[in-house]
């Protein structure tokens, strides 16, 4: 039995275009999302109290910047 594997699409569409493309995605038992509520929903997912100081921020961005 072959395995099916989803696959994200970004497409550009007029606005007054979206209500008919959710509308046949529900039909066809699929998801969409508009790019804003594709950000909203990770940052929500987030957390929101991450014990991080400048000096930690800072520490990070020099391993990177003069990795060797």
């Amino acid at each position: 039995m072959k395995t099916l594997s989803l696959q994200g699409v970004y497409l550009d569409v007029p606005e007054n275009d979206i209500n008919f493309l959710k509308l046949l995605a529900e039909k066809m038992g699929r998801k969409m999302d508009t790019k804003q509520s594709f950000v909203n929903s990770y940052l929500e997912s987030r957390p929101k109290n991450v014990p991080l100081e400048d000096s930690d921020i800072m520490q990070e961005v020099a391993s990177i910047r003069y990795k060797k």
